[in-house]
């Protein structure tokens, strides 16, 4: 996996972010109407002490050039690892960060392919259960930003998932 400076992902979300709010109303917005894209964590049934993967998945009208989440998880019933592209994302580059109890990720390709239009797993999120886990444990998604290949944010709604624990 290619390396990115931290400089070239701030200046990345900076220009996402000042590019959204231009105030013109884009040919994206136009073209999308009231068809808002979603994007969804899954949700799994798991063992204590088992390994799943949580299928993240996209439903989107247009073709998606960025994705940045946040997803919170209960750091003691479960540990995140690195997120793994899909046959939709498979070109694409995947950063990540794991702080205490909030995944952070960007998903995106510096050569310009997109996410076709369309829905179905983007990322597979793979979760390791503790052994003492018990109950259901959520996978808050607390953010959700997507991209077009001109830096302008889309609308976008989301879910959050959850893992059932089960004996």
């Amino acid at each position: 996996m290619k390396k990115i400076s931290p400089l070239y992902v701030a200046v990345f979300i900076t220009a996402v972010a000042v590019l959204a709010n231009c105030g013109s109303k884009s040919e994206v917005e136009e073209n999308v109407g009231t068809k808002d894209s979603a994007i969804t964590v899954g949700s799994v049934v798991a063992r204590p002490g088992g390994n799943v993967e949580v299928p993240i998945s996209l439903e989107s009208h247009v073709d998606i050039a960025g994705v940045q989440l946040n997803i919170q998880f209960d750091s003691n019933a479960v540990t995140v690892d690195a997120p793994r592209t899909t046959s939709r994302t498979a070109d694409m580059m995947v950063m990540h960060n794991i702080k205490e109890r909030e995944l952070l990720l960007m998903l995106y390709d510096m050569s310009g392919k997109t996410i076709s239009p369309g829905s179905g797993p983007i990322l597979m999120l793979p979760v390791n259960v503790a052994q003492n886990a018990s109950g259901t444990i959520s996978l808050d998604l607390t953010k959700a930003m997507l991209a077009t290949q001109d830096a302008q944010t889309i609308p976008v709604s989301s879910g959050s998932g959850k893992i059932t624990i089960r004996p």
